[in-house]
């Protein structure tokens, strides 16, 4: 059920993925949204919803800052909410699970849109290069092809997406005779609870659940409290 929690959210998702470094400002977010098509804010919303159920999982609930007050002040002292600060709240062994559950909640998502899937087997990045210059749309491939193709590489399985990285960094920078396991020890790198890196869209997939802590909730207007059962 769609309410103001999952629009402010979704809007500050959306604000992040694409602009990762940048401070969260709030009409930067509001302007940034006003570009994005209905596919893309329905995307976003979606992953909106996903969050609240991994909160919920963890034990965890988000509220707009006015409906907190709004109900604390109905409340005893002692039933009142407080509002969890400056604290992650995902552990790096819960974080491996959720990445793998967001991956497929984003896959899930897509081929309810119709996307097709990229096959790995079956996976011609060369081809697709040469479709994609037909249409004269871009030089360098992306795992998107949705616009152009209807399809997206990322629809396989979490443990596929470092070999298809390795593939589209051979199609784009040339053929560099490194393994799937060279390529990744010198790519973007997320820190994993035994110590080691998860690269590339795995690590998209890790950052993504990062967001889920209560500075950035703050920033779209919304906090997380420890989930009170009986509401």
């Amino acid at each position: 059920l769609m309410d103001d929690r999952i629009e402010k959210l979704a809007k500050m998702l959306a604000f992040k993925w694409k602009y990762p470094e940048k401070d969260l400002d709030i009409n930067a977010i509001n302007n940034y949204w006003l570009e994005l098509d209905f596919f893309r804010r329905e995307n976003n919303r979606f992953s909106a919803m996903g969050q609240y159920s991994y909160l919920k999982l963890l034990g965890y609930k988000a509220y707009t800052k006015e409906s907190l007050a709004a109900r604390n002040r109905t409340k005893r002292k002692s039933d009142c909410l407080k509002e969890i600060a400056g604290k992650k709240i995902v552990s790096p062994e819960i974080m491996e699970i959720l990445a793998r559950i967001n991956h497929e909640r984003w896959a899930a998502y897509h081929y309810m849109q119709g996307i097709k899937k990229w096959d790995l087997h079956s996976f011609v990045p060369k081809k697709a290069k040469e479709l994609c210059a037909d249409l004269g749309v871009r030089e360098d491939m992306d795992w998107n092809l949705i616009a152009e193709l209807n399809m997206h590489a990322g629809m396989c399985s979490f443990e596929e997406l470092p070999e298809l990285d390795l593939e589209l960094d051979k199609l784009n920078k040339g053929e560099t005779g490194q393994t799937a396991e060279d390529f990744m020890a010198t790519s973007e790198n997320w820190q994993q609870p035994d110590g080691t890196k998860r690269k590339n869209s795995q690590a998209k997939t890790y950052s993504f659940i990062d967001l889920m802590q209560p500075v950035y909730y703050d920033k779209a207007g919304l906090c997380i409290v420890q989930d009170d059962p009986g509401h």
